[in-house]
């Protein structure tokens, strides 16, 4: 819709603030500035992977989320399991 009415780069530039603002939560960064960015440059890569195809197909950004998200998920377990256990 956007890309449709104001072009594709102001389509990104008005998408990109707004998604990034609901994906701030990364548990390894305490610090809001750091996260926004790292959320701001996982949005940019995400939009090039989907504009580096030549017919724009959501399907290679949504697998590189997907795998972005099955390694934070493994590391967050992983990181969870050498936590030592106290009974």
């Amino acid at each position: 819709l956007l890309d449709a009415r104001f072009g594709a780069f102001w389509a990104v530039a008005l998408a990109l603030p707004g998604w990034n603002s609901l994906q701030p939560m990364f548990p390894t960064h305490t610090n809001l500035v750091e996260a926004l960015m790292l959320a701001a440059f996982l949005g940019l890569y995400l939009t090039a992977l989907m504009a580096a195809d030549a017919t724009p197909n959501l399907l290679i950004p949504m697998t590189a989320h997907t795998l972005y998200d099955l390694i934070a998920f493994m590391v967050v377990i992983w990181d969870y399991r050498r936590q030592p256990v106290d009974e």
